[in-house]
């Protein structure tokens, strides 16, 4: 009997598998299709993140482009002044760069003394300037000042010949009084004749009405003749004209006909912009490059692809709010690949290693806008050697005697108020008020650099030696100032020399030798003729005393200085 269709081996699977064939096809196509969305998710996202970071802000410092005015408007300058404050505090390179100026230009204080014929009113004068010192916290004002002439371009000090009112305001007054709070008085009155610095803000020295630009009262037609100052503390209107003899006005990076300063800083402001979106660029770059996708490449036959699709269905989990969802591979997880299964890493192919290069060059033009070598603006000596950075630091050297030579007569000029109002006061001993209006003020700026004086020393000496050099040539060179040294040096020459140490004991010692000094005798001359009293003088011949010159004086044997005979031993 003949088998039925349905008999013949592999029949059912064929026609199966004809049946089938579609539907598996179809299923193949929409694996397919699903891994692509996968991918174009998954780039879309990373460009997603990619256009977040180089998108530019616009909450940033940005700089003050497309105008050559020579002189700013109100609003403009209220910008670039906020735009520099924040640089200031936010950026690393700003903040590097005014550091180093305060670091370099005032270092530890400049010394800032009165000279004068009179010794006696030159120290009386320098007395009252170390009581202006204590009243106005000088150690931090001298810093401040030149800090905030370069960040907001100018700085403003008024004086008050009065001390300042030690009250609270309303606000503050009725809170102490309810919690019971008493006020302890000031442990120390300020003297007579004392005055007060306080700085005023820029924002408030302004004519909120507008009448008054940027707030300075002029002369018709002299912009350099200030009048005085509208003071306008809550920004609506103007309080108090403050007379010009009462604010010293110090203002950089303008011309002096110009009323309001410009900040050092805006120069910089745009490549510290550039570099900061560099830097993110290159963060961005470095995230594309991490950046990978994985692609499963599925091969074999329609019913080994379904059986791979059964399989990966369990290792799905819903995700809430969202379509299903693959599970990410955890970092080190190991894959085991299944016949027909390839997996596959795809990642940008992204070089731009020409890009590394872009950053310094946006350093290296700073660094010439601010007149510094590139190390001291960066921070980084990995360019410099030892030759290149002693070539490479004089225009920075020369940067800072600059602005040492800019604030001279403003540290003069506050000094000298102190001394005018101390002379009014009869606080300083035979200084008249005229006096102290023209009496020399010396402000000596610590040194900039400290290198090999030796050689520096020997070099100049060789050139002295040679008679190419003069002395007044080499204390002017090591920075002595010559007129001053010449008088002392005259001085030394008239009076007599100290005695050195080393005579002046080996003199006390003869003497008491001699009997001519006791012991208590002997300390009080050392100690008064160290004090530059002449050497000692050798004693006259006491008479109680024998005279080695007397004929009649019978001579003293003479000293047997022979070793004594050898003694004989004993038998």
């Amino acid at each position: 009997m003949a088998k039925g269709a349905g008999d013949r081996p592999g029949l059912v699977s064929m026609v199966r598998a004809l049946v089938a064939r579609p539907f598996e096809r179809a299923l193949l196509e929409e694996e397919h299709a699903r891994h692509e969305r996968l991918q174009l998710q998954a780039s879309s996202s990373v460009l997603t993140e990619i256009a977040k970071r180089v998108e530019p802000e616009t909450d940033g410092y940005l700089p003050i482009s497309g105008l050559n005015q020579r002189e700013l408007d109100v609003q403009t300058a209220t910008t670039l002044r906020d735009q520099a404050r924040r640089a200031a505090l936010e950026n690393t390179h700003a903040a590097g760069y005014l550091g180093s100026l305060r670091r370099f230009v005032i270092g530890k204080g400049a010394t800032i003394t009165v000279t004068h014929d009179k010794p006696e009113l030159a120290e009386a004068a320098n007395a009252w300037l170390e009581q202006f010192h204590h009243w106005n916290r000088w150690d931090r004002l001298e810093d401040e000042l030149p800090g905030r002439t370069w960040r907001d371009g100018e700085a403003f000090v008024r004086r008050f010949d009065e001390p300042p009112e030690r009250q609270p305001d309303e606000k503050t007054a009725r809170r102490l009084v309810r919690i019971g709070a008493v006020l302890a008085d000031p442990d120390e009155e300020p003297p007579d004749g004392m005055i007060f610095l306080r700085f005023m803000e820029p924002e408030h020295v302004a004519d909120p009405q507008g009448d008054i630009t940027h707030g300075i009262v002029t002369a018709d037609g002299d912009v350099e003749t200030v009048l005085g100052y509208c003071w306008a503390p809550d920004g609506k209107n103007v309080k108090e004209v403050v007379p010009a003899s009462e604010v010293l006005h110090t203002k950089a990076g303008v011309d002096s006909g110009v009323k309001r300063g410009r900040s050092i800083l805006e120069v910089v402001l745009k490549r510290i912009r550039q570099y900061e979106d560099w830097l993110n660029y290159r963060i961005t770059l470095n995230l594309m490059r991490t950046a990978v996708v994985l692609v499963k490449t599925i091969t074999g036959s329609p019913g080994q692809i379904a059986a791979i699709r059964d399989v990966n269905q369990k290792q799905r989990e819903d995700t809430p709010g969202s379509a299903q969802s693959q599970r990410m591979l955890k970092p080190g997880t190991t894959v085991h690949a299944s016949p027909g299964v390839a997996y596959d890493f795809k990642n940008p192919q992204i070089q731009a290693q020409d890009a590394q290069h872009d950053g310094r060059a946006i350093l290296l033009t700073n660094a010439a806008a601010s007149g510094l070598p590139e190390y001291m603006f960066t921070g980084d000596a990995s360019n410099a050697n030892y030759s290149s950075t002693m070539v490479a630091e004089s225009p920075g050297v020369r940067e800072f005697e600059s602005w040492q030579d800019f604030f001279t007569p403003v540290f003069v000029q506050l000094h000298r108020w102190a001394l005018v109002a101390g002379a009014r006061a009869k606080r300083i001993e035979g200084l008249s008020e005229d006096e102290a209006q023209t009496i020399p003020i010396k402000v000596e700026w610590p040194p900039l650099l400290s290198r090999n004086e030796a050689e520096h020393a020997a070099a100049n000496k060789a050139r002295r030696d040679a008679g190419c050099l003069s002395l007044e040539g080499m204390a002017r060179d090591e920075g002595i100032d010559w007129d001053v040294e010449k008088e002392r040096l005259e001085q030394e020459a008239e009076d007599p020399p100290k005695q050195p140490v080393a005579t002046l004991l080996a003199a006390i010692a003869q003497a008491c030798l001699a009997g001519a000094l006791t012991p208590d005798e002997s300390l009080e001359k050392f100690v008064r003729d160290g004090m530059g009293i002449p050497a000692l003088i050798p004693p006259e011949p006491d008479p109680t005393l024998p005279d080695d010159t007397d004929p009649d004086r019978s001579p003293m044997p003479p000293i047997d200085r022979r070793p004594p005979p050898a003694r004989e031993a004993p038998v």
